[in-house]
């Protein structure tokens, strides 16, 4: 016991001496900068070990003082004066935090003040820089990058200053907010607060259950319903709108295209006949809105619609014209096709009173990129029309005259016949007749007995040379017969002349006779 007081007065006596001087274990010229400079090559300094929580319940602890934290987040920590913090590689670390009963990860450092109340094992990887409830909030929540907020269970936010507040919703790049359920908003300033809707781009939304957005400008508002492109709305549930500034106003309507026409719909949640099914627009600009197709509920189709309101079947485009299912639209002159009106199923409009000449229908085919006419029906004045077909002599090989026409048509047969489905009676030729006896008028049809699938077709027109042909040879025999008549004629006058001379001569004889037999009595 002696022995040990003595040593350790000497020990003390000894380190007084040193106090000014550093002091060096395992070498004898320890650095002039250090208090104490260790060497080894095969052992290290080992610091004193110990759990969180008997450091924190270390009392007064001096600035700068070192422990080694063996549970929690293990490592090194020392104390700055005010709290523990722990010395890293210069990663960023995670640290486990407890705030209101509710236990998370956020970066390690992080001023508390300016994030909210950590979610139960949410992860905060944010940066805040105002005084807000940023940060990983929601419980099982992420949040990333600066100013973010995911505040519901589930939810993520990645970027700058973007919002999460929906059940597993994910808002990712800026300024984007996903409140729905399940909802996802990506791009700038997206917002997709239905429930499971998705907004993407540039400024879209998703405003109502399962729609979608995507674009720059383009709403979806609903259920269901998809906007794609540059400021396209889509309002009805289902509807689709792609393409530029395009309006999808009813029940499962798609349009595609851009600047089609608006129209006040029916229906957005339910079945309206009277609504639109299809649209094509071909529109420059918002004041020059125009359709190329549409199509509604019906059925009914349009083409080439200007504006104003749409036909749907029950009111046509043009003024006092009959309703109908197809229209076709070129220089405000039309057809309408299968109208209301029992007696007008095709209409064909023009926009004024035509002149003679003016094209009502015009046939031909492509000819080197130019229109080369075979047929047309155009007006031939204000009040009647003419069909015309190609008959240029250009064209054709003449192979002489025709001169059968007379026995022709003393072959054909003329039925008085009825209708068998409309018991209209009528007078004309059977196609399956003329066919044996003149084919250049008959389109061929099936010789099926018992079912009608291709009907034989008469083209009355092509027996307009036959009857010409026809007449003219009655021409050339009357003319002939006329011939013989006026040469009897003359004849006959002759004679006549003659029997009236010879008559003159008898009676002058006779009465010369007279006379001389009155004389000799």
């Amino acid at each position: 016991m002696v022995k040990y007081i003595r040593i350790s007065l000497f020990f003390l006596l000894f380190l007084s001496k040193l106090t000014a001087q550093s002091v060096g274990v395992n070498t004898t010229t320890p650095h002039v900068s250090a208090a104490l400079d260790v060497e080894s090559t095969t052992k290290g300094l080992l610091v004193p070990r110990m759990t969180l929580t008997q450091r924190d319940a270390i009392s007064t602890p001096s600035v700068g003082l070192l422990i080694f934290q063996t549970d929690g987040v293990a490592g090194f920590y020392f104390h700055n004066g005010t709290a523990w913090k722990a010395i890293n590689d210069g990663t960023s670390q995670l640290e486990k935090l407890t705030q209101a009963g509710k236990t998370g990860y956020r970066i390690y450092g992080r001023n508390t003040a300016i994030h909210g109340n950590i979610g139960t094992e949410a992860v905060d990887l944010s940066y805040a820089s105002f005084n807000s409830p940023r940060g990983a909030t929601g419980d099982f929540s992420v949040a990333m990058g600066s100013n973010t907020r995911a505040s519901a269970i589930f939810s993520t936010a990645m970027g700058e200053s973007t919002t999460a507040s929906g059940i597993l919703a994910t808002a990712m790049g800026g300024y984007t907010i996903a409140s729905g359920g399940a909802s996802i908003a990506m791009g700038y300033e997206t917002t997709a607060s239905g429930g499971q809707s998705t907004a993407l781009g540039f400024r879209t939304t998703a405003s109502n259950t399962y729609a979608m957005a995507t674009g720059f400008g383009s709403t979806a508002s609903g259920v269901g319903s998809t906007a794609v492109g540059i400021e396209t709305t889509a309002f009805g549930n289902a509807s689709v709108a792609l393409g530029r500034s395009l309006l999808a106003k009813s029940l499962a309507e798609v349009v595609v295209g851009e600047f089609n026409t608006d129209y006040a719909a029916n229906e957005i949640s339910v079945f309206n006949a009277n609504d639109r099914a299809f649209c094509v627009g071909i529109g420059t600009n918002l004041d020059n809105r125009k359709d190329g197709f549409v199509v509604f509920k019906t059925g009914n189709t349009f083409i080439s619609n200007n504006g104003g309101t749409p036909a749907n079947g029950t009111t046509s485009l043009f003024n006092n014209i009959f309703p109908a299912a197809l229209q076709i639209i070129g220089q405000q002159d039309g057809i309408n096709l299968l109208s209301s009106a029992a007696n007008n199923n095709v209409n064909i409009a023009k926009a004024s009173t035509p002149s003679a000449g003016q094209r009502y229908i015009s046939m031909g085919f492509n000819n080197a990129g130019a229109f080369s006419e075979i047929g047309s029906i155009s007006a031939a004045n204000a009040t009647s029309i003419s069909f015309n077909t190609s008959s240029d002599s250009r064209l054709k090989t003449d192979n002489g005259l025709y001169i059968n026409g007379l026995s022709t048509l003393k072959n054909i047969k003329i039925h008085d016949y009825t209708w068998k489905e409309t018991s209209q009676k009528d007078i004309g030729v059977f196609a399956q007749e003329l066919y044996k006896i003149y084919p250049n008028a008959v389109t061929k049809g099936d010789d099926n007995p018992t079912e009608i699938t291709q009907r034989w077709q008469v083209d009355y027109s092509k027996l307009v040379p036959v009857l010409v042909a026809a007449t003219q040879e009655l021409a050339a025999k009357n003319e002939q017969l006329e011939k013989q008549n006026a040469d009897l004629k003359t004849a006959l006058e002759k004679q006549n002349a003659a029997f009236a001379e010879r008559l003159a001569a008898i009676e002058s004889l006779l009465k010369n006779q007279n006379l001389t037999a009155e004389t000799q009595k």
